[in-house]
């Protein structure tokens, strides 16, 4: 009886705890009042066999209600893809060649605080398979 009321009460304490500290709210930056849209098209780039690169030019769309020093990252890379500084910045088109999802990254460089995120997904038409396929004619 005892055991059972210990593990209720641990099975709980951890529920909430992971409720609160979930890595999707501790990544996830607060809603700026700099940024008003923030998205990338296609979302998602399909590639034929899943683990192959995909390859597509997206165009990130960025309307900003603040004029100032703004960069663009990918995730993971230090140096920017590209900045603006006193521009009202709206379009901008890249290469996109991954195969896995990758993450853009907006920061305003004066407070090196990050605005607002995106993604481009990888999505694939056929799973990766192990036996050898054999062409005949006849």
């Amino acid at each position: 009886m005892y055991f059972s009321r210990l593990l209720i009460l641990a099975s709980a304490l951890l529920i909430t705890t992971l409720a609160n500290a979930s890595p999707e709210s501790a990544t996830a930056p607060t809603i700026s009042p700099e940024i008003s849209k923030f998205s990338v098209l296609p979302a998602t780039c399909i590639t034929l066999r899943k683990g192959r690169k995909c390859f597509a030019t997206v165009t990130i769309n960025l309307t900003l209600t603040q004029m100032g020093h703004y960069c663009l990252y990918q995730q993971g890379n230090i140096r920017p893809m590209h900045c603006w500084q006193n521009v009202a910045p709206k379009k901008l088109r890249i290469a996109f060649e991954s195969a896995k999802k990758v993450v853009y990254i907006l920061k305003n460089e004066t407070s090196q605080k990050v605005i607002a995120l995106t993604s481009v997904e990888v999505s694939w038409v056929h799973k990766t398979s192990s036996r050898k396929r054999r062409w005949r004619i006849f």
